[in-house]
């Protein structure tokens, strides 16, 4: 163990086997050179990463509060713990790779004005819904627009003891 060390020149390679602490202003670079800022600027919350070995960039579309423990995706002002904002892509992917053909992805996306659950294909490139919650309340299960408060489409297979249809 070193500590200490005052010296303007490292001569040779300097091998760590634990951790190095920085502190009063100092740097310690991992990869590359230490470049001399970030490209693009930076902003307190916004993530940074290396883009190549002697670049490091970053935006907002990754975002940490610190004072409110919020993490943003896509947004810079996070409303919740946790907030994935897009437009043009599903908001949330879970994938099993041990799945079969096809059967590997679920997307959970916000979708003008609706929520939506599906599944998309290998290339995930084909995006199927197939449950819907709209904001004024209806759920559709194999359809996307669903037009009363439960609207299914296809065949329905109902496995109970007690079916009870009513009438206000």
């Amino acid at each position: 163990n070193i500590t200490n060390i005052s010296t303007s020149t490292i001569a040779g390679a300097l091998d760590v086997g634990g951790i190095i602490l920085a502190e009063g202003g100092q740097r310690v670079c991992v990869q590359g050179a230490c470049p001399s800022a970030v490209s693009g600027g930076s902003a307190a919350g916004q993530v940074t990463y290396w883009a190549s070995a002697s670049s490091i960039t970053g935006a907002n579309d990754f975002f940490i509060d610190t004072t409110t423990r919020r993490i943003g995706v896509g947004t810079s002002t996070p409303f919740g713990k946790l907030q994935i904002s897009a437009s043009t892509t599903p908001n949330l992917v879970l994938s099993d790779t041990n799945a079969g053909d096809n059967l590997k992805h679920w997307y959970a996306s916000s979708s003008a004005g609706s929520l939506v659950f599906g599944t998309l294909n290998d290339a995930l490139s084909t995006l199927t819904p197939r449950v819907t919650f709209t904001n004024a309340g209806f759920v559709g299960i194999g359809s996307s627009t669903p037009s009363s408060a439960l609207s299914v489409n296809g065949d329905t297979y109902l496995d109970s003891n007690l079916i009870t249809y009513g009438s206000s």
